[in-house]
């Protein structure tokens, strides 16, 4: 194993990792285009949620389940809808063939579940776009995922403190 520098925050990480560890940043994947289609799913990573598995269906067929935090790479032979559903939560993504499709599911406010997705051609310049707009994207999200959680601990601590004023007010 050896010491690379990631190039969005330029700490230094495993050149064996798809992830940087510090910010988050996907390395860039070589892939060859030629006639085949790939889907790249990436499930939900968010450190405060715990939920079961995530079922993948293609075109309402199911084909597998992704746990939190895994990665798993399908190929496909034609333009297919992917569906992905926890509990009574779902979303479908249409994947387009002779492109790689990279999915980054996550879930809203730890509720609703979402999908962002990267879509790479044979057009190197537009998957430089594409890759840095995914990206930027999933930042995005987990910004707002983070306040959302800061505003749950507030309203916690918040409830708390009330409820311990109202206990010595009932004993006083």
């Amino acid at each position: 194993m050896s010491l690379i520098k990631c190039p969005e925050c330029a700490k230094e990480i495993s050149n064996n990792t798809n992830e940087c560890i510090y910010c988050g940043y996907r390395l860039k994947k070589e892939v060859n285009i030629k006639n085949n289609s790939k889907v790249i799913i990436h499930s939900y990573n968010d450190p405060y949620l715990y939920s079961p598995a995530i079922k993948v269906y293609n075109n309402g067929e199911f084909i597998t389940e992704i746990n939190k935090g895994q990665t798993i790479s399908l190929s496909i032979d034609n333009d297919t809808i992917f569906t992905f559903k926890h509990s009574n939560k779902s979303i479908d993504v249409k994947v387009l063939c002779n492109r790689i499709t990279e999915i980054q599911l996550f879930y809203t406010r730890g509720v609703a579940l979402r999908a962002i997705t990267n879509i790479q051609g044979k057009d190197a310049e537009s998957n430089v776009i594409n890759n840095k707009t995914f990206q930027e994207t999933i930042r995005k999200q987990k910004a707002i995922n983070n306040i959302w959680i800061t505003i749950a601990i507030i309203l916690i601590i918040i409830g708390l403190i009330w409820g311990i004023i109202d206990g010595i007010q009932a004993i006083g």
